[in-house]
């Protein structure tokens, strides 16, 4: 994951020197291939990019939010597993204990205390559970795309967008058990995993 927490904490640094984090970092890139190759992430993503430019959304802004809300849906779905959330929370607590890998690795002052704001808000113990709430979800989506002027919307639109995260959420939960095997299965053959 953190190659998203250096982008969502404002982190500029790309490499990671310790082994370790760079072995995780190929994983995340390894599975975002596979992810986002798989035919139903891309029919998926397509067919609800159409719903909101349906809706009055233009294209590009509704191509991202089909992309980033479906990522978001499907962290929703999987945090059901509680032997995944398990694992998730002992990531977290080794990875952002005080002077812990990867903030030992960053160089600037201001790029560890943007990462200890990432590693706060990771073990207040609401995450990863709060992506299946689709209130949550549309406001996240906010905050990221308010950042990107091209694709920032009105606040005033996230409930039509927390309505569209729900119906998503109900539709996709078999179509997620199925990518994420598949996924698992593609990095087992890889060697990645």
């Amino acid at each position: 994951m953190l190659p998203d927490l250096r982008a969502m904490a404002g982190i500029g640094r790309n490499d990671w020197p310790q082994p370790r984090i760079a072995a995780g970092v190929a994983l995340h890139h390894a599975t975002d291939v596979l992810y986002h190759e798989h035919p139903l992430v891309r029919e998926r993503m397509a067919r609800e990019a159409a719903r909101l430019q349906d809706s009055g959304i233009p294209r590009r802004r509704a191509q991202a939010l089909a992309h980033v809300g479906l990522e978001l849906v499907t962290d929703g779905i999987l945090s059901a597993d509680q032997s995944g959330v398990a694992a998730f929370r002992a990531a977290v607590a080794r990875a952002t204990g005080p002077q812990g890998p990867v903030e030992a690795s960053l160089e600037s002052a201001t790029d560890r205390e943007l990462w200890r704001r990432v590693a706060e808000r990771l073990r207040s113990g609401d995450f990863p559970a709060r992506y299946r709430e689709a209130d949550f979800v549309a406001t996240r989506l906010e905050i990221v795309f308010r950042r990107r002027p091209r694709l920032a919307f009105e606040v005033e639109l996230v409930p039509a967008l927390a309505s569209w995260v729900s119906r998503l959420a109900a539709e996709v939960g078999d179509e997620v058990q199925v990518v994420r095997d598949e996924v698992v299965r593609g990095l087992r053959r890889e060697g990645a995993s």
